[in-house]
């Protein structure tokens, strides 16, 4: 993954819950983020490239529905800190945590050998092609 400087991810807990997991990923809407997320190329969307994907949702619900997923520890964010933002485009992206894909691998859901080419598939306008193609902080 071509990511910038290094930056630790948002670890409010590290409360890992497999049945709070499965009843999360349940609903449609956070199904398809965490598809979005598995299938973006650098597995990290912004919240500009979440919203290109998912044009029926405002961006407060997918808020929403990406807060409870990291409630359950199933995504992530990071951010650039504020002096190596970029000046231009999203600074903050979010993340399938470790926890979440060895889950999700362990099941055979999300597969990101299924995801990447259909997200690939996506026509997206030169403002969202440009958010896909930015660095990305590094983890930690």
């Amino acid at each position: 993954m071509s990511q910038g400087a290094g930056v630790q991810p948002n670890d409010e807990s590290n409360h890992f819950d497999v049945f709070e997991v499965f009843d999360v990923i349940t609903q449609q809407t956070r199904k398809d983020l965490i598809a979005d997320i598995v299938g973006h190329p650098k597995g990290m969307p912004s919240m500009k490239e979440l919203q290109y994907l998912n044009p029926d949702v405002d961006r407060t619900t997918i808020l929403g529905h990406l807060r409870k997923l990291m409630d359950a520890n199933v995504v992530d964010s990071v951010a650039f800190p504020d002096g190596q933002r970029p000046d231009e485009g999203p600074y903050k992206f979010y993340y399938i945590t470790e926890q979440a894909g060895e889950l999700f691998d362990k099941n055979g859901i999300f597969d990101p050998e299924i995801r990447r080419p259909l997200y690939a598939q996506v026509e997206k306008p030169a403002d969202v092609k440009h958010a896909e193609e930015l660095t990305r902080p590094q983890l930690e």
